[in-house]
């Protein structure tokens, strides 16, 4: 649907709105969701999802980091960080080489769960 041009403006429209849920002051289904909506605006490749990559990385790294030594809570989050992180590797790999630190230490520790 997003390939259509006519599309494009309401992805422009939700970027912004769903980064700004992504935080530990929301609950946990308010996180995932918003996670999970931004990732599959990933794969439309609009101007505004290119430009923003970087700093998207930098908000699933941050909130990562802070839930994934939390056993038993967030699971769900957790599983869309990975995901969101896997998916800007295959749109933008230089993202994440440049955080590839980071990345490794989440996702070594998310691979330490048996979740």
């Amino acid at each position: 649907m997003f390939e259509d041009a006519k599309f494009r403006h309401v992805v422009t429209e939700m970027f912004p709105p769903c980064c700004k849920l992504i935080g530990s002051q929301f609950n946990e289904a308010i996180v995932q969701n918003a996670i999970n909506t931004i990732n599959m605006l990933l794969l439309t490749n609009t101007e505004i999802i290119m430009a923003s990559l970087d700093e998207y990385l930098e908000v699933l790294l941050n909130i990562g980091m802070q839930i994934i030594n939390d056993h038993g809570k967030n699971q769900k989050v957790k599983w869309r960080i990975v995901q969101g992180i896997t998916t800007i590797m295959e749109v933008k790999m230089v993202s994440i080489i440049a955080q590839f630190e980071r990345v490794q230490d989440l996702m070594y520790g998310a691979l330490m769960h048996k979740d």
